[in-house]
C-alpha cells in the first residue's frame, strides 16, 4: 500500500508538473501572439501613416500642376494676362530673335571695318595713328581723351617713382607732383565712369527699342 501510495503520489506529482509546464508554454505563446499582434499593429499604423503622407504629397503636386498649367496657358483665375506665360515667351523670343539678327548685322559690318583696316595696315601708305580709332559720338570721344590722359598720369607717376629712387628730384617735388596728379586721377576715373553710366543706359534703351543696336 506505501509503494502504491508513493507510485499515485509520483503520478500526481508528475502529473501536476506536466501541467504547469503546459501552463507555462500556453502563456509564452499567449506572449509571443500579442507581441506579434503588437508589431503588426504597428507596422500597420506607419503604412498607413507613410500612405497618408504620400497621399497628400500627390494631392499638393496635382494642385500646384493645375495651377502651372493655368499659369502657362493663362487659363482664367490664373491672376495674369490673357495668353499666359506662354504667350510673353513667345514674344520675347521674337524680339530676341530680332535682337540677334541686328547684332549678326552689326557684327557683319564690324568684321567689314576690321577688314578694311587689316587691308589699310598693308598699304605702303602711312596711316595716321588718329585715324585707327574714331569716336562714333561725343561721350566716346571724351572716354578716348580721358582714357589718353589718365594713361599719361599712370606713366607719369611712374618715372617720378623712377626720379625718386635715382635721387633725381627731391621728396617735396615729388610729393607735390604726385599730389596733384593722383587728384587729377581721381577726377578722370570719376568722368569715366559717369560717362560709362550715361553710355550704359543709352545701350540699354537702345536694347530695348524696335530699331536695335546699330553701329557707326
Amino acid at each position: 500500500m506505501e509503494r502504491e501510495a508513493e507510485e499515485a503520489n509520483e503520478a500526481v506529482r508528475v502529473a501536476r508538473e506536466a501541467e504547469a509546464r503546459e501552463v507555462e508554454d500556453n502563456r509564452l505563446a499567449a506572449e509571443s501572439k500579442q507581441r506579434l499582434r503588437d508589431r503588426a499593429n504597428h507596422m500597420m499604423n506607419e503604412y498607413a501613416e507613410s500612405s497618408r503622407r504620400e497621399i497628400e504629397g500627390h494631392l499638393e503636386d496635382q494642385i500646384l500642376l493645375g495651377k502651372s498649367v493655368s499659369f502657362v496657358t493663362g487659363a482664367k483665375g490664373a491672376g495674369i494676362s490673357t495668353g499666359g506665360q506662354m504667350e510673353d515667351l513667345s514674344k520675347r523670343k521674337k524680339e530676341l530673335e530680332k535682337h540677334h539678327s541686328d547684332i549678326d548685322e552689326s557684327i557683319e559690318k564690324l568684321e567689314e571695318y576690321i577688314q578694311k583696316v587689316e587691308e589699310s595696315k598693308k598699304s605702303p601708305d602711312e596711316i595716321d595713328v588718329d585715324e585707327l580709332a574714331v569716336p562714333a559720338d561725343i561721350h566716346s570721344a571724351q572716354m578716348l581723351i580721358l582714357s589718353a590722359e589718365n594713361a599719361a598720369i599712370h606713366d607719369a607717376l611712374y618715372f617720378l617713382d623712377k626720379g625718386l629712387s635715382d635721387n633725381k628730384i627731391s621728396l617735396d617735388v615729388h610729393l607735390k607732383a604726385v599730389r596733384r596728379l593722383a587728384k587729377r586721377k581721381f577726377f578722370i576715373k570719376a568722368h569715366l565712369l559717369k560717362i560709362g553710366q550715361v553710355k550704359a543706359s543709352e545701350f540699354s534703351r537702345g536694347f530695348h527699342s524696335s530699331s536695335g543696336p546699330s553701329w557707326q
